[in-house]
């Protein structure tokens, strides 16, 4: 009677971690460095990554990981690609419309005309500046 109630409490209390091929009891998850994921699934720490912008783990195999600029694991999702071929957090980086690419704010400062933002190299020629160069 008792053995039966132990295996239907362990059946609760166990989660299956495949990289593993081994089941673990929840109340020891940091223990044996497992971590739930953010699709609920359980990993450990060697086959996760903690993606600090979403607060979650995700599996190190997920293609929607990539590296940022500053080497920390984020999903593509909340990304750009910058114009140097790496990526940045959206919030990180302004979308330049005369060049139609990207670029970290932390390197260039905008520039806004007619409220469209522009690298500095790429702001366009406006009436005033073309009166004053003569062109």
């Amino acid at each position: 009677w008792s053995a039966a109630v132990c295996s239907s409490d362990l059946n609760r209390d166990v989660v299956f971690v495949s990289s593993q091929d081994a089941y673990f009891d929840t109340d020891y998850l940091t223990d044996n460095n497992i971590v739930e994921l953010y699709d609920g699934e359980f990993e450990h720490t060697d086959y996760a990554v903690y993606v600090d912008s979403r607060d979650a783990w995700f599996d190190a195999d997920d293609e929607g990981i990539v590296r940022d600029h500053n080497d920390e694991s984020q999903h593509v999702d909340d990304c750009v690609l910058l114009e140097n071929g790496e990526y940045a957090l959206t919030e990180e980086a302004f979308y330049c419309e005369g060049s139609g690419e990207w670029y970290l704010l932390d390197d260039f400062d905008p520039v806004v005309v007619d409220g469209k933002t522009y690298h500095p190299d790429h702001v366009p020629a406006t009436e005033e500046s073309t009166t004053e160069t003569g062109e």
